[in-house]
């Protein structure tokens, strides 16, 4: 057991530089681990919650979907503070991202 927390803590670690790339590719194969990584256990990701909300930034919408997802996944009531209203978002429902998108697969 010890081996695999190590594993994820150091995947975890390792997925950290992708989702920093400037590359569009790597910041989604970064998110795509790091929900592999949230599978096992949320707390591996909760480090890399600010790497990850930075994703939202991306131009990339099939990126900001799959972020949102993540996040979605990563939520828990210890690290959520509602500060105002969703309308930063309202460029995803422009681009066709539903507010859907939140309920869990």
């Amino acid at each position: 057991m010890k081996g695999l927390v190590f594993s994820c803590c150091a995947a975890a670690e390792m997925v950290s530089g992708f989702l920093k790339s400037s590359s569009h590719n790597l910041r989604y194969v970064g998110i795509d681990s790091l929900a592999r990584i949230v599978r096992i256990n949320a707390k591996y990701a909760a480090e890399h919650q600010l790497a990850v909300i930075d994703c939202l930034e991306d131009p990339d919408d099939t990126l900001k979907k799959k972020t949102l997802e993540l996040l979605y996944k990563m939520t828990k009531p210890s690290n959520v503070e509602v500060t105002g209203t969703l309308s930063p978002l309202s460029p995803l429902k422009s681009a066709g991202i539903s507010p859907n998108v939140m309920q869990p697969s």
